[in-house]
């Protein structure tokens, strides 16, 4: 299983691209869209992996999307939304289980407190990606851009289209 990984308080190569202006997102990886070592500095530290979407039928209308959320530094982190561009919208979801009804709701947010770590997983929190632009194939990557700090550029994931 493929896995990405990034701590945005150390990367030399993340920081020269943005100040640049440069993008180099790497399959599997994040990028921080623009941000510079400033938005580092305000958002903290944090590592993804496991960034993924199960293939789905080339005529379904949302799919969903997965991954692990580390924070690695010393401030409450806030996921307030994503974004992409080969979706009308993507929202944050949660599944539960209610006198025996799943039951879906959007959320608003979701903080991640100092050394906890958020699963966005199958039958729990997770990104519903809305009104698909086109299908997707295995091994695809789709990209998803996360809004990890109120007022900044937001953070680039891929998600791994896998046929599991």
């Amino acid at each position: 299983m493929k896995s990405l990984l990034l701590v945005l308080a150390i990367g030399h190569a993340a920081a020269a691209g943005a100040q640049t202006g440069a993008s180099s997102t790497l399959p599997g990886q994040i990028e921080s869209s623009g941000a510079s070592s400033t938005l580092q500095k305000q958002c903290g530290r944090f590592e993804v992996t496991s960034a993924w979407s199960r293939l789905a039928p080339p005529t379904a209308p949302v799919l969903a999307g997965y991954l692990t959320l580390a924070n690695r530094g010393d401030e409450t982190l806030v996921l307030s939304g994503a974004r992409s561009a080969s979706f009308e919208r993507v929202e944050l979801h949660s599944m539960s289980m209610d006198n025996g009804v799943m039951r879906m709701r959007k959320l608003e947010r979701v903080e991640i407190e100092p050394g906890r770590t958020l699963e966005l997983a199958p039958g729990g929190k997770h990104l519903m990606l809305i009104g698909p632009k086109r299908p997707f194939a295995a091994g695809e990557r789709i990209p998803v851009e996360l809004e990890l700090c109120a007022g900044k550029p937001a953070l680039r994931v891929e998600l791994e289209v896998r046929g599991e």
